[in-house]
């Protein structure tokens, strides 16, 4: 009877072993999964950053600072992505705003782009050409255009 019981416990202790095994691997597999993941996301930021601040010229690295900064700051309070506001940089960049101005406009049309269900490629242009129109409308009606603004004006 001790016999059995011995053996009844070596038994148990090697199926615990193989479950604690088991669930190292599966932990060890999740933790990479994780950080390859986490890695994958800051390269692709980092990427889109670099692609936005190459269009732009010379960036001081205070104005690139805040340009993280605010990219980081969308994709934390909105449903975009850090990376889909960095690549909008780009965006703002290509419709004629400097650094400082793109950088004011981001949360704007962030939330453009949230209400539109637009991506902000899409959401930038449509933004950028209601400011146009807007500058054309005044000079049309003989009053002079207001002087760029450092950021757009969203009527949501």
């Amino acid at each position: 009877m001790l016999f059995r019981s011995s053996k009844r416990l070596t038994v148990t202790a090697d199926n615990l072993k193989n479950v604690t095994r088991k669930a190292a691997k599966f932990g060890i597999a999740v933790m990479t999964t994780a950080v390859v993941a986490s890695v994958k996301a800051f390269t692709e930021f980092d990427d889109a950053m670099n692609q936005s601040l190459a269009i732009m010229g010379n960036v001081s690295d205070t104005m690139r600072g805040q340009m993280t900064a605010a990219a980081r700051e969308i994709g934390r309070t909105t449903r975009l992505s850090a990376k889909d506001a960095a690549e909008s940089f780009f965006f703002l960049a290509s419709a004629g705003l400097d650094a400082e101005q793109s950088t004011a406009a981001l949360p704007q049309v962030a939330a453009f782009a949230q209400a539109g269900m637009f991506n902000m490629a899409v959401a930038t242009d449509l933004a950028t050409d209601a400011e146009r129109l807007r500058r054309f409308e005044q000079e049309a009606r003989g009053r002079r255009a207001e002087p760029p603004q450092h950021r757009l004006r969203l009527w949501l």
